[in-house]
């Protein structure tokens, strides 16, 4: 019975190990993939939805500056508007004429000053420029937008330095 005893003592310490050490391996193994799975579905979660709560922040951040920094830039430019100008086109009959209303958007408002300041010139640089059209110069919306820029530079030009940001057609009637 000893022996029995003995002998059933060294099965049982042989077997423990073995299935302590196969329980060890197989909560290993799961832990891992548990750790894999997890992390591969935070890298798919951040690479194709954008981050969502991760990126929020930093998003509002973000929004927040460029809203401060239009504001900024708004407060930096001023709004003049000109006087509607009434010129003929150069057609050759002579019979078409042109009636456009403009608004400028101007770097601040000492140059919004400036620009009213220098106002019979302006009107005359642009009736000059303008009379020199012809309606097929001006009768598609890319000649507008030339239109827009030649503007703006003739009245840089005229201030001596680039103050004129952007032109704004308020009418514009060729008939």
């Amino acid at each position: 019975m000893a022996k029995d005893k003995k002998q059933a003592a060294e099965e049982s310490a042989e077997q423990s190990p073995k299935t302590k050490t196969g329980k060890g391996k197989k909560i290993v193994l799961i832990l891992v993939l548990v750790l894999l799975v997890g992390t591969g579905g935070v890298a798919a979660y951040k690479h194709f939805l954008g981050g969502g709560l991760f990126s929020q922040g930093s998003q509002a951040v973000n929004a927040s500056q460029s809203q401060n920094s239009q504001e900024e830039e708004k407060s930096k430019t001023a709004m003049v508007s000109l006087p509607q100008l009434l010129v003929n086109l150069a057609d050759p009959l002579g019979k078409r004429y042109l009636k456009m209303g403009v608004n400028l958007e101007v770097r601040g408002q000492e140059a919004a000053k400036d620009i009213e300041a220098r106002m019979p010139r302006v009107k005359d640089s642009l009736i000059l420029l303008l009379s020199s059209k012809t309606y097929d110069d001006l009768s598609s919306m890319q000649d507008k937008l030339t239109l827009k820029s030649q503007i703006a530079e003739r009245l840089n030009q005229i201030m001596e330095e680039s103050v004129v940001k952007r032109v704004y057609f308020t009418e514009f009637i060729i008939q």
